[in-house]
Parts: C-alpha cells; sequence; structure tokens
C-alpha cells in the first residue's frame, strides 16, 4: 500500500518530468475499467483533449492532476496502485503526453480512477479527507475534525 512519503515522491515525480506537459490521450489497456465499466466521466473527457497539465497535487493518499481545460483527474491509489514512468505488466493505465507516457500501475486492480470538471466534486472530496499535518489549522477546527472522528467511529 503506498503510503505518504510514496504518494509525494509520485507527486514530485510527476511535477519534474511533466509539467506543463500536454496530455494528448489516456489508454485504459487492461484492469477494473476494461473488465467491469468505464472510468467516471471518460467519454466526456476524452472528447476534451489534449490539454496541458497545470497542477499535480495529493491529499493524503488522494492524487489529483489538475488540466487547464478544467478536468481534474481524480486517482486513489488502494493497496497497490502506484504512479510510474516506466511500463510494466500491471501498468492498465498508460497517460499519453507531449513528454513522454506515465502509467498507472495496480497489481489488484483496486485503485480508482475518475475524471471531473466541476471544482465543488475536488472540494467535496479533499473536505472528506479531514486535515494534514501540514494544513493551517486551528485548535478549533482540528478538534472538530476530531469529534466527528469519534462520533463516526465510538469504538
Amino acid at each position: 500500500m503506498p503510503e505518504g512519503p510514496e504518494i509525494n515522491y509520485m507527486i514530485f515525480s510527476l511535477q519534474q518530468k511533466f509539467k506543463n506537459a500536454v496530455l494528448k490521450n489516456i489508454i485504459i489497456k487492461s484492469g477494473r475499467y476494461v473488465k467491469y465499466r468505464k472510468i467516471k466521466n471518460q467519454d466526456i473527457f476524452l472528447k476534451d483533449l489534449p490539454s496541458k497539465f497545470t497542477e499535480f497535487n495529493s491529499k493524503g493518499k488522494f492524487i489529483h492532476l489538475h488540466l487547464e481545460n478544467g478536468w481534474v483527474i481524480f486517482i486513489s491509489p488502494a493497496l497497490t496502485a502506484h504512479i510510474v514512468l516506466e511500463k510494466t505488466k500491471f501498468s492498465h493505465i498508460i497517460f499519453k503526453t507531449s513528454k513522454g507516457d506515465f502509467y498507472l500501475e495496480d497489481r489488484s486492480s483496486m485503485g480508482t480512477v475518475a475524471f471531473h470538471k466541476e471544482s465543488r466534486e475536488l472540494e467535496k472530496k479533499l473536505k472528506s479527507l479531514g486535515l494534514k499535518p501540514d494544513d493551517n489549522f486551528t485548535f478549533e477546527e482540528f478538534q472538530v475534525h476530531l469529534d466527528k472522528f469519534i462520533n463516526r467511529t465510538p469504538n
């Protein structure tokens, strides 16, 4: 399972190599999105390509990649998914860019991907994840999050 430092390294690697790269296409080669269902908003998203990457970011284990045309790619790695720069036999999704390709590798096919254009979807997702250690928050904000957690998981 990728942990925080691994997620941060994935984001750092993407920023270093693909900053201002144009996403030309996404190829879903294998895995859950071929066997069971398409990625959320897949057809609409693919029609809006190509588009330039503007931001690579994460919160906890949630990765979000922003494009110039307003779309955001949501990636939740789950147990075994990683963003890698070299293709492996578990590379289920290929991101074709103007600066080369990167891949979503997922041995268990449990990672999730979604495409969203509405900023409120990203805000909703980020809000659901709680606080990060490097967020600027007050003790009162921390207490609210802690109380919600305790109410949700009393045992």
